[in-house]
Formats: C-alpha cells, sequence, structure tokens
C-alpha cells in the first residue's frame, strides 16, 4: 500500500470531505475477483489468527472533487470506472 495515496480504513464514513461525489464498486458475486482469491488464500488453513474469515468483499472508493452536476457527472465517471457485467456500485 502507497501510504502517499492510499488508506484503508474499516469505516463506511468517507475519509476525505468536500468531494462532488463518490463511487463505492467491487466485483459482483460469482466473478472472478483475483485480489479477493489471493487474500483468501492466504488465509486458508492458518489457525490461531485471533478471528475467523468467512468471507470478503473488497470495495473501493474513488472521490471526484470539482464542480458541475452531480448527476451527469456522476453518470459519466461510473460509465467510465465501472463494468456493469463484473461491478456492482453506489454512487453517493
Amino acid at each position: 500500500m502507497d501510504p502517499i495515496s492510499q488508506e484503508c480504513t474499516e469505516q463506511n464514513a468517507p475519509i476525505l470531505e468536500g468531494a462532488l461525489f463518490t463511487i463505492d464498486y467491487g466485483m459482483k458475486a460469482g466473478a472472478l475477483d483475483l485480489e479477493k482469491e489471493a487474500i483468501l488464500q492466504n488465509y486458508r488453513g492458518r489457525r490461531n489468527m485471533g478471528f475467523t474469515m468467512d468471507g470478503l468483499k473488497i470495495t473501493q472508493r474513488v472521490y471526484v472533487f470539482g464542480q458541475g452536476d452531480k448527476e451527469t457527472l456522476a453518470a459519466r465517471f461510473a460509465k467510465d470506472v465501472c463494468n456493469p457485467a463484473i461491478h456492482n456500485w453506489t454512487i453517493a
């Protein structure tokens, strides 16, 4: 993880304030998610971890700053960032 451009959080609240909108997106159930599979493979069979991994959902949040019509710009960004065949997403 690059400490300058990335931050991992377990909270649902925005890390950055003042964004015009955010797009949260992740892989649909059943879609091949190599990052998720690599993480799950790393923890399979381990014991005494202090937690149990029942599943994993990875979601990324994109913050878009600026001015303009939120609805139009959000639809355009979602079209560019998200693939409807493999992604689920929400815009806030």
